[in-house]
């Protein structure tokens, strides 16, 4: 890329409004000075402000703007390059094949309501909680609830609202 086209890509980056410099930036496929297209390390790049900025807000933690800089940089490419390496193959075991299918709710038979629960742990162990949702056949929300329930593990997590899935069903009636 000579020095103009340099100058104008900079310009052009830093002059649009909001909806073009989005978009411009995650419609393009060029790659750059790092293997990959650069619509992938934008995405990152900004998902990774976002996060520190969640960070800051709720945590209080704080880095310098060229710290900032430099983290969300590292961890595009290294995000890249693990993508990169897991496309390849390299990570497959040898003898299977990749398959993909559509992950999907699937609704209750006629008359039958369907609970489908989740945990999450924050740190191994740490803070968890659990929730759950109702549904009929025809995807209709039925009810619901979310739970702190202390600290534990991801599986306790799950567990717990496994448990309080089928509590929350029984007292519904369902």
């Amino acid at each position: 890329m000579t020095s103009k086209q340099s100058i104008y890509c900079i310009r052009s980056f830093f002059s649009q409004d909001y909806d073009n410099w989005i978009n411009t930036n995650l419609e393009n496929n060029e790659e750059g000075e790092w293997p990959g297209e650069w619509a992938s390390y934008f995405a990152l790049i900004l998902w990774y402000i976002w996060k520190h900025r969640n960070e800051n807000i709720f945590k209080g933690k704080t880095l310098t703007p060229s710290s900032l800089a430099n983290y969300v940089l590292t961890k595009a490419k290294d995000w890249i390059r693990t993508w990169e390496t897991a496309s390849s193959g390299l990570l497959r075991q040898p003898g299977r094949h990749r398959r993909d299918e559509l992950i999907a709710w699937k609704p209750p038979t006629a008359g039958w309501l369907k609970m489908n629960t989740d945990g999450a742990a924050q740190g191994c162990p740490g803070i968890i909680t659990a929730g759950g949702v109702l549904r009929d056949t025809y995807g209709d929300w039925k009810g619901g609830f979310c739970s702190k329930i202390g600290s534990g593990t991801a599986l306790l997590a799950e567990l717990w609202g496994i448990y309080h899935g089928l509590d929350y069903a029984w007292k519904q009636g369902a």
